[in-house]
């Protein structure tokens, strides 16, 4: 694995421990939910830059629609639904947090 995709993956798992950091407030206001979706366009973009390689080492992971969801709070923000985002944290970042660990230890 390159240097670069090491470089990112650790930017995928601090940004996830970022946002549990920010939910174990307990609140999901305005400044928790502007630090959560920045977090999630960070996590967007380091997959986009993640090598095609690394990316099929965890098929599982919906490398495309994370980076989609990047592009939806970069350039359609207008169109965020903070339910739907809450529901994605709980859902889905512990998936994608172990699967990068994971890679990183590989």
């Amino acid at each position: 694995m390159s240097r670069r995709d090491k470089l990112r993956l650790r930017d995928i798992v601090a940004s996830i421990e970022t946002i549990r950091s920010h939910l174990d407030q307990g609140t999901f206001d305005r400044k928790t939910s502007d630090a959560v979706l920045y977090n999630l366009v960070v996590i967007g973009e380091a997959a986009a830059q993640l090598g095609e390689a690394t990316r099929s080492q965890a098929p599982q992971i919906p490398w495309t629609s994370i980076v989609g969801l990047r592009n939806l709070i970069t350039h359609q923000y207008f169109r965020v639904d903070l339910d739907v985002i809450q529901e994605i944290v709980s859902e889905s970042l512990d998936q994608l947090g172990a699967a990068a660990r994971q890679l990183l230890d590989a």
